[in-house]
């Protein structure tokens, strides 16, 4: 749920955190680096609906897999598959919509809220990476050959969207490692700046 967009505008954020990455740190607010409350809830507006879609593809993919008749346990081990990645879009769903509730009510973005969405992010790219494995095992159960074809397919799926995630990462602005030590007291600074006196 992070979303950089560089303004001028008034915004509310929590203090600009880093996390270290391969030696690296990559800082979530930083310098004009700010996120709008309208950015972030339409961010985490966006994710619940990717989660939902997706979710409600692996539930109707387990649902007509359960009206089966056969008693394979290759089609035991897709149920599952596709249960997994509808369980983790569900979760991750719920997550989001609770997050635009609550920074939609604050008027401001939560720190307890925004890690929380870090943990459902992970259910989103469950949900994406375990959904592909589902549709290769599908593939076996009509022949040998329709389960390769769809094995082969899963594989480049699953490639090409770790190829796209990795180079979002690359392209997210990078800060020394110190950045979130002087953000946090540039916060407090300025909270305490703006306090009644």
């Amino acid at each position: 749920m992070f979303h950089r967009q560089r303004t001028h505008l008034p915004w509310r954020a929590v203090p600009g955190r880093a996390a270290v990455r391969n030696g690296r740190c990559t800082v979530i607010y930083l310098g004009e680096l700010k996120i709008l409350v309208e950015n972030y809830l339409q961010e985490a507006s966006d994710f619940a609906t990717l989660a939902g879609i997706l979710g409600g593809f692996a539930f109707s993919a387990v649902v007509q897999l359960l009206a089966s008749d056969t008693q394979r346990k290759v089609l035991t081990a897709t149920i599952v598959t596709f249960e997994y990645s509808s369980i983790l879009s569900f979760y991750a769903v719920v997550v989001f919509v609770l997050a635009l509730a609550a920074t939609a009510e604050t008027n401001t973005i939560l720190l307890q809220v925004d890690s929380t969405g870090n943990t459902a992010m992970i259910g989103i790219f469950g949900g994406i990476y375990v959904f592909p494995m589902g549709v290769a095992l599908s593939g076996w159960h009509r022949s040998r050959a329709a389960g390769i074809a769809t094995f082969g397919l899963s594989l480049i799926t699953m490639r090409l969207t770790s190829v796209a995630l990795i180079q979002i990462d690359l392209a997210l602005p990078v800060a020394p490692c110190n950045a979130d030590r002087q953000l946090t007291r540039q916060h407090k600074k300025s909270n305490s700046n703006h306090a009644p006196s």
